[in-house]
């Protein structure tokens, strides 16, 4: 297990930036620190070289935790509410689990486990025969404090089931009203709700109109919420709870917030939400004047481990990007940042590996530390798809010397172009997604990653509109521009990922809960938000599999004279054919061209995988009706194909896309790779 961990304050920069790293480790212990170059990440070919004063010394270390769980905070002025309170909302809890759903300072309402609540006040709690708050149904709570009287009463009422339940206790001598309120755990953070609540409204003396009116449905992409009572009131959201989700009044009548606002007022709580870990920074560095870029790390050395903290640094402002750029996919890193798969679903092991999973240490620490936090590939505790992830926490499946994977598989592209003396320059997702078209300036060639499966929508009007201004684009990978993904614009280490319907995936959105918090736009396959992939690159997703992969033979297609230049030195029909030292070119998850869904009339396959075999199958947008032959043993379909074809650029000379339709390409290359 990993006991020296951390992250950084940001992935992507620039010259002139300052990146802050927090560190933790338990045992507290001295760590020496500098700033390495990432040229392959690859544990069977790591190839890290330091940065000549990037040295950031040695300092001691501690264990920093990190505390999980959304909830709801309010403060307000001294005072407020001195002669008494009503509070009512409605709540669904949708885990049973000790939790404290409201908390006044003195004043507390738990449900146990079994679905039985509490009324805490002086004392020990009051436990009451009751019907249970049962999971999965909404309840409506009103608690009624007086302080003449020194008596709180909580009304719990369903709609479904039966009389209301009631709970009365005495308050606590000296009340002098509420200074601070949480909705969802205990002040302190603690003891986090499961559950989602709506309509939060709060009275003090004159129950004429509510002091506190929260509005849940306003301003969804932030922490910040409204309030349409008369007090004022400080209202925000800690550890990015789910938003954009149907509260008690909701029944199919709409199906996104924009189709009718009213039936969204609600906000999802999980206690193992996490925003921000938190941690007090251990180091920093601002990126030199002129410093090139490339990807980079904090290399951390303890006296029993090392860790690395990854980070890009893009081109330097106001200057051009080489003319050979390579775009990191670090929308994608996010996506599958401390991925869970192997340790929490049965399928995993079953479908996707026919044998058990490997624990290697990152999962060992995953398992022993649920508070790092799981991926877009995981299930929140309550059985929730998890729609909202951070980045400010240590990612234990991103950095040198771990998993061959996204990251580091990527890595073997850096490695090729250095091994080649390429100039090149890193251009991140975020990088595209903030400033657009411009990032590219004075880049003629993109070069993709192994697996861009992530964008946002400016990131993918910003490729469109390098293609039509002349840009040629390598893609390099499978599964790629696959699915829709939001960043928060006033915190953008969150990104957002909603599935809705189709796709090959280990989570689906709920229903009514596909449009995005922090953008409103709808969740989801590119492919059915009406960009295919294969207008894009040409290609798109067609079938995975995790079995030994295949070559690609040549086609009729690849004498043409139009890619000549591509073809030049290589011998026989047949590239990248399975053998001892890799499983294939083509494999794992493969895409291919389709006419129906954009590919140009006038690209050309210039070669198609070799048969694949029965432990391949057509991704599930691929099948409309089921059937038994959705494998690569017995459907053609099933398969990867090399595209090329030119793009119109207003009078520009030959831009062209060059895609492979295949995550093994990349690292199966030995050979020479053209950038023209």
């Amino acid at each position: 297990m990993k006991r020296l961990l951390g992250y950084a304050s940001q992935w992507s920069v620039r010259p002139g930036d300052t990146v802050d790293f927090f560190l933790s480790s338990e045992p507290e212990e001295t760590v020496s620190l500098d700033i390495v170059r990432v040229i392959n990440g690859a544990p069977a070919a790591l190839d890290l070289r330091p940065i000549p004063g990037a040295t950031l010394g040695s300092r001691p270390v501690a264990n920093q935790p990190i505390r999980t769980g959304s909830y709801l905070t309010l403060t307000m002025q001294d005072g407020f509410a001195q002669r008494g309170v009503t509070v009512a909302f409605s709540v669904k809890p949708t885990r049973d689990a000790l939790a404290c759903i409201l908390d006044t300072g003195t004043l507390r309402l738990w449900r146990d486990a079994g679905g039985s609540l509490a009324l805490e006040g002086a004392g020990e709690p009051n436990r009451v025969a009751c019907h249970r708050m049962a999971r999965g149904k909404w309840h409506s709570v009103r608690i009624v404090l007086d302080a003449i009287e020194q008596s709180a009463v909580v009304t719990v009422e369903t709609a479904s089931a039966g009389p209301a339940c009631t709970i009365s206790i005495p308050v606590p001598l000296g009340w002098q009203g509420i200074q601070r309120l949480s909705l969802g755990a205990k002040t302190d953070g603690s003891s986090a709700l499961d559950g989602v609540v709506s309509g939060f409204r709060l009275w003090g003396a004159d129950e004429s109109s509510p002091d506190i009116a929260l509005d849940f449905r306003d301003r969804l992409d932030c922490d910040q919420l409204t309030n349409r009572g008369t007090a004022k009131v400080g209202a925000r959201l800690v550890n990015a709870p789910t938003r954009g989700v149907p509260g008690p009044n909701w029944a199919g009548q709409a199906f996104s917030p924009a189709e009718d606002q009213a039936l969204y007022d609600a906000v999802h709580f999980h206690s193992d939400d996490l925003e921000d870990a938190r941690w007090e920074a251990s180091a920093s560095w601002v990126i030199p004047p002129g410093f090139e870029s490339g990807s980079y790390a904090l290399r951390a050395r303890g006296s029993t481990e090392t860790t690395y903290v990854p980070f890009f640094v893009n081109p330097a402002r106001a200057a051009p990007c080489r003319p050979v750029a390579l775009l990191a996919s670090t929308f994608t890193y996010h996506a599958y940042a401390n991925h869970r798969i192997a340790l929490e679903s049965p399928e995993y092991e079953i479908s996707e590996l026919s044998a058990l999973p490997v624990l290697d240490e990152e999962l060992q620490t995953l398992q022993h530390m649920p508070e790092l936090g799981a991926s877009h590939y995981d299930r929140h505790v309550d059985g929730h798809p998890i729609y909202v992830t951070t980045r400010r926490r240590p990612i234990l499946n991103m950095a040198p010397d771990t998993s061959n994977w996204s990251y580091n598989a990527d890595t073997s592209i850096t490695a090729f172009l250095h091994a080649r003396e390429i100039d090149h320059d890193i251009v991140t997702d975020d990088l595209l997604h903030d400033e657009g078209v411009s990032a590219l300036d004075g880049c003629r060639v993109l070069i993709t990653g192994t697996h861009p499966e992530y964008l946002s929508t400016r990131e993918w009007g910003a490729l469109v509109a390098f293609l039509d201004r002349g840009g040629r684009l390598i893609y390099l990978g499978g599964n790629g521009f696959y699915w829709r993904v939001a960043i928060a614009q006033d915190r953008p280490w969150l990104m957002e990922l909603r599935r809705a319907e189709s796709g090959a995936r280990y989570n689906e959105a709920e229903p009514a809960e596909y449009h995005m918090q922090f953008s409103g736009e709808r969740g989801g396959l590119w492919r059915r938000l009406g960009r295919p992939p294969q207008g894009l690159v040409g290609v798109g997703m067609v079938a995975d599999g995790w079995d030994r992969g295949a070559g690609y033979r040549l086609t009729d297609a690849a004498r043409d004279p139009r890619v000549a230049f591509a073809f030049e030195g290589v011998h026989g029909d047949v590239l990248g054919a399975p053998c001892d030292a890799h499983p294939g070119a083509a494999g794992q998850e493969v895409d291919a061209a389709d006419p129906e869904l954009g590919t140009p009339d006038h690209a050309l396959v210039v070669a198609s995988s070799t048969m694949l075999g029965a432990g391949y199958y057509l991704a599930p947008e691929e099948v409309v009706f089921l059937h038994s032959a959705t494998t690569g043993d017995v459907n053609a379909r099933v398969r990867a194909d090399l595209t090329f074809f030119e793009t119109p650029a207003g009078g520009r000379s030959s831009p062209r896309v060059r895609s492979p339709g295949e995550r093994r390409w990349p690292p199966s290359r030995d050979g020479p790779m053209s950038v023209g």
